[in-house]
């Protein structure tokens, strides 16, 4: 989006942006209930065809599973109960280890996705004057589960406050809508911050955010450059 008239902040890649959570080794694994089958542990969130694999602390393999058509594996395990176990998960060429502090047989493990980084980056054509910038998010709409998302401001040393979404059965929660006020000093480049994401969601989850970075000269009004945020799981 072209940034107003009085405005020197460039939109550079402010717009639409697409950023897809998939089949990477950053994963995080949480227990949501038990079977009465002491000897099985079933993971569920994983794409279909990858296989977990579970270890004990000296590398013994305990038991494996093949993930199903709908996201789910059962691992038959030979020791019920193991300190420090390494469950491996092996999708698409990529292997991510999780070590788990105790695990026992009849647990049910659900996968969340993550990344965090920055996503969008705004430039200006002054490079010796400082301004004020801050971050709202005007909307989110999600399509399955998420666990967390997170959108804030980083400029060369500092960052804001996040705003966070989380979700409470069906309902997504914003709180709060913007971000605290961060100063922004250009560098040589003009690269004045960036907005940064941290996305937890569930397989297959995706999520639309609409936000705006505000910013104010003291001698001008303030300005506003909108984006989409797509961020896809699974």
């Amino acid at each position: 989006m072209e940034a107003v008239d009085y405005s020197p902040i460039c939109a550079d890649n402010f717009g639409l942006t697409v950023y897809e959570i998939r089949n990477r080794p950053s994963a995080v694994f949480q227990i949501i209930g038990f079977t009465t089958q002491i000897y099985v542990t079933v993971v569920r969130g994983l794409p279909y065809c990858c296989y977990v694999y579970v270890y004990d602390s000296a590398g013994n393999l305990l038991g494996s599973g093949h993930v199903n058509e709908a996201g789910v594996a059962e691992i038959m395990l030979t020791n019920p109960s193991v300190v420090n176990a390494i469950i491996s998960v092996s999708c698409n060429g990529y292997t991510y280890n999780y070590t788990q502090p105790i695990l026992l047989g009849g647990d049910i493990y659900e996968l969340y996705y993550w990344f965090e980084g920055p996503v969008l980056a705004a430039y200006t054509d002054i490079l010796n004057t400082s301004f004020t910038g801050w971050l709202r998010v005007h909307s989110v709409s999600c399509s399955g589960s998420i666990y967390y998302i997170g959108v804030w401001l980083v400029n060369q040393t500092s960052t804001s406050t996040r705003v966070n979404i989380t979700q409470v059965d069906a309902h997504l929660l914003v709180h709060p809508e913007e971000t605290s006020l961060l100063v922004f000093t250009p560098g040589s480049t003009g690269w004045a911050g960036n907005v940064a994401l941290r996305a937890e969601l569930y397989y297959r989850a995706h999520c639309t955010l609409q936000v705006s970075f505000y910013f104010n000269y003291t001698s001008a009004a303030v300005g506003e450059l909108r984006a989409t945020l797509y961020i896809e799981s699974g």
